[in-house]
């Protein structure tokens, strides 16, 4: 594939997760990392559901955050899971993904519907120029992560805004 200076977007890259053994737990993979739009997908299927409490998960994980963000310079990863894959999740919550969204039955499989969460993990220098720590920081999972907005006055355009003399340019490709 060559290494990230000479290539924009990745398609995919498949990585085998082993023990010491040699013997295969489980696959990761990078999709569709993008220089242009910052980000990639990254996806870890352990073959146990047991192993995303195991030493396994991590290495594979740290694996694909130093691959997406000190190799690809990516500012976000993406991860996604089935409604059913509950260890899946709590790991992906552990290791700092955020959850942004189910969408309801959307995937086939074991004879049955199930729902898709997405979940994000911003580059740390990223999340740490747009967040805070809050006073209400006691509250949370993890208390030593930023939740508050470092510029809380700054988010979308409020479009029925009417300004007398002004003019807004949208370049748009």
């Amino acid at each position: 594939m060559g290494e990230p200076g000479g290539v924009l977007v990745r398609v995919g890259e498949l990585g085998f997760v082993e023990d010491r053994g040699g013997v295969v737990q489980g696959f990761c993979v990078m999709r569709g990392a993008s220089k242009d739009a910052a980000y990639g997908e990254f996806n870890l299927m352990l073959i146990d559901e047991a192993a995303y409490e195991t030493p396994i998960a991590r290495e594979a994980f740290d694996f694909g955050f130093q691959r997406g963000f000190e190799l690809l310079r990516l500012r976000k990863l993406l991860a996604h899971c089935l409604d059913s894959e509950v260890a899946l999740r709590a790991f992906l919550l552990r290791s700092g993904f955020v959850h942004n969204g189910t969408q309801r039955e959307v995937f086939w499989t074991g004879g049955r519907w199930h729902n898709l969460d997405t979940f994000s993990l911003f580059a740390p220098e990223l999340r740490s120029s747009l967040y805070k720590k809050s006073d209400a920081q006691g509250e949370l999972i993890d208390e030593e992560r930023e939740s508050a907005l470092r510029f809380p006055k700054m988010g979308s355009f409020k479009w029925d805004w009417e300004g007398v003399g002004y003019t807004l340019t949208i370049p748009y490709g």
